[in-house]
């Protein structure tokens, strides 16, 4: 029984040791090495070069899915399930392309936070309305 409660007692200083060597030795054979590789990953990224012409396919290509689905459940007498969901998609993804980066944004926007959004029209000073360019003032009226 002695010889088993040394042995015992000899695995848990291993053990100990053990951790003490990780513990000490952690950060420079496996956090620095991680991090070394995840801030590589980082910075050799290739830069992609934004193209407006694909932008505008996508927005054109999003905008007449939008009407065909639009028409689609219009014009049926038992609108499909499976129609509405690919047209709240359609508006959803027009709502991030619109968006731009903070496509979160739209993903949580809520019906009634739409129809009780604030009167801009009505609460804009006219100071900074007149501020706008023209094209700015034309989005506005919207």
């Amino acid at each position: 029984m002695e010889k088993h409660s040394r042995r015992k007692t000899g695995l848990l200083e291993d053990v100990e040791h053990f951790e003490k060597l990780m513990e000490a030795e952690w950060n420079y054979h496996i956090s620095h090495h991680s991090m070394t590789t995840l801030n590589d990953g980082r910075y050799n990224q290739p830069d992609l070069v934004l193209v407006i012409s694909d932008f505008q396919t996508l927005k054109e290509y999003i905008t007449l899915k939008i009407i065909l689905l639009s028409s689609e459940l219009q014009s049926a007498s038992r609108p499909d399930v499976c129609t509405w969901r690919e047209l709240s998609e359609m508006v959803l993804n027009g709502l991030i392309l619109f968006n731009k980066r903070r496509g979160g944004e739209a993903a949580k926007l809520r019906v009634e936070t739409y129809t009780n959004r604030p009167d801009w029209q009505k609460s804009t000073s006219q100071d900074v309305v007149a501020s706008l360019s023209g094209i700015e003032q034309q989005l506005f009226k919207r």
